[in-house]
């Protein structure tokens, strides 16, 4: 089993209040997590509306597995109305 943590920041730029971050990134979250192997926390920065610090954790039998999760879930960050300002990967 593989197992990896993927942490992602995200810059909402013009986002001036709590609600409104949560409506720019609900649809994609919620898409994300409903993959079988993906789960998905808000981790940090939850009071910090133009901000936000997602994990993910990613489980599959080998490593190109891993590669097919991470492809589909990159697709998905696309989609959000703001920038990924950090991006980590790590081997659990």
């Amino acid at each position: 089993m593989h197992i990896y943590l993927l942490e992602i920041e995200f810059q909402l730029p013009g986002s001036r209040s709590l609600k409104e971050k949560r409506q720019r990134l609900a649809g994609v979250k919620d898409k994300v997590g409903r993959q079988p192997s993906v789960a998905v926390i808000e981790a940090a920065k939850q009071d910090v509306p133009d901000q936000a610090v997602w994990a993910l954790t990613l489980m599959a039998g080998s490593r190109s597995g891993i590669d097919q999760l991470l492809a589909g879930v990159e697709e998905q960050l696309l989609l959000i109305d703001g920038y990924i300002s950090q991006r980590q990967l790590q081997q659990l």
